[in-house]
């Protein structure tokens, strides 16, 4: 953000007098120039994200939020990158200020449903007015669903994505390419990747259109929409109920997006593994499987673990080896032994300046530019650390996780693979 302050000719030491005198009033209206005001909001944006992750406690009022701040910053990455102290104050300044903003302008349920979310101020805001008509929309979705009617769901779900496409956030970050309803509607109907790609006039569209509408699907509708309409569910009471029995609202519309599909069994199918949307809209039509519960064809699938493979001479030759290998792939996941693994390993590293966290909470898999490690996080989702993944690549993506005073974790897994670290 300094950075954008200077622009091209803008003294260092001017900018720190901005930011000590007129902090602010930064934030009431944009101080760079007009190119630069899109990499600003975003740049305030992320702040908020970090203010929202460092204070601990988001109920803490106006007046005691300088004090929080100071206490989370103690000893954190952030204080012990910044060496020159001239440099450092001015962060904090930068820092503090946007907080009382951000503070002064929400309240602790906003700041709560916000971090969740993984949104700031600007944007919360323009998440909590759409949340009034999307949560309706998502509502009527999924009552459509219950009744086996998708007549008008796709509408539906156009409706809500012009609605949250609206939020910086969840807009696709290329933009909106031309035809993106043609796009999303013929995704969700389940049309071949190949026709979605053809343009109104049955020609090919050429390579930089093909890719846009490619990265349309990918960023825009399958990453960004099923966000946002998460970010809306999980705040809305008419989407939650506390019921175990009870329908999780918003999950099947999240899941449908993902996968291109109305038909649930064929989105099933992609979640569990099956690497083809196409193989999973056939097999699902040739063996009149519509309708079954993930119990149900899991054990279809089990029987069919033998059969030969004739059997499925309806699948294209190109094709069919995926099907016969996702069915004996998945047939002896199901048949692994299971057992429970204890792995014991140092937390290398603490994100937060607070040395005392330590319980129970859960380890992650995160793969970062070919860097594979296990972030430990408390309960409430707080990241806190690093340390080595113990499991293989085909092993779980977390675990449940005790983090003791002495900066030890225990990892507990309970289930099929094994751990790639000694006990």
């Amino acid at each position: 953000m300094i950075t954008l302050l200077q622009g091209d000719d803008t003294p260092i030491a001017t900018v720190r007098d901005l930011i000590a005198n007129q902090a602010d009033s930064l934030w009431y209206e944009h101080p760079v120039a007009e190119p630069n005001v899109s990499a600003w909001m975003k740049a305030t944006q992320m702040l908020d994200q970090a203010l929202l992750s460092f204070v601990d406690d988001l109920e803490v009022g106006d007046e005691q939020l300088a004090t929080q701040l100071d206490a989370s910053l103690q000893g954190s990455f952030f204080r012990a990158a910044i060496q020159d102290q001239q440099e450092r104050d001015t962060y904090l300044l930068l820092v503090h200020s946007r907080g009382r903003i951000l503070w002064h302008h929400s309240t602790a349920e906003q700041r709560r449903g916000w971090y969740f979310a993984g949104v700031g101020l600007d944007d919360g805001w323009l998440l909590d007015e759409k949340a009034e008509i999307v949560a309706p929309l998502i509502a009527a979705v999924e009552h459509m669903l219950d009744m086996d009617e998708t007549e008008g769901v796709v509408e539906h779900l156009l409706t809500i994505a012009e609605h949250l496409f609206a939020i910086p956030s969840f807009a696709p970050k290329d933009g909106l390419p031309d035809g993106w309803r043609r796009i999303m509607s013929q995704w969700l109907e389940g049309v071949s990747l190949q026709l979605i790609f053809v343009g109104p006039d049955d020609a090919m569209i050429d390579d930089d259109a093909c890719g846009a509408a490619c990265h349309f699907i990918e960023d825009g509708i399958v990453y960004r929409l099923t966000w946002g309409m998460e970010a809306v569910r999980v705040r809305r009471p008419e989407l939650i109920d506390d019921a175990l029995s009870a329908p999780r609202r918003g999950l099947r519309s999240a899941a449908f997006l993902e996968s291109g599909t109305l038909n649930g069994v064929v989105a099933l199918l992609l979640q569990i593994g099956l690497p083809s949307r196409r193989i999973a809209q056939e097999v699902v039509l040739a063996e009149d499987l519509s309708g079954l519960s993930l119990t149900r064809l899991r054990i279809w699938l089990r029987a069919k673990r033998d059969e030969p493979a004739e059997r499925w001479d309806y699948l294209h030759e190109a094709i069919r080896p995926l099907w016969i290998s996702f069915l004996a792939d998945i047939s002896s996941a199901e048949h692994e032994e299971w057992s429970v693994q204890v792995v014991n390993l140092p937390l290398r590293s603490r994100y937060r300046g607070d040395n005392e966290i330590h319980g129970l909470g859960i380890i992650s898999r995160v793969e970062i530019e070919n860097r594979v490690f296990g972030e430990f996080q408390t309960p409430d989702g707080t990241p806190v650390g690093e340390a080595d993944w113990p499991f293989s690549s085909n092993g779980p993506k977390f675990a449940e996780a005790l983090l003791s005073p002495d900066g030890n974790l225990t990892v507990t897994y309970v289930g099929p693979g094994t751990n790639t670290l000694p006990h």
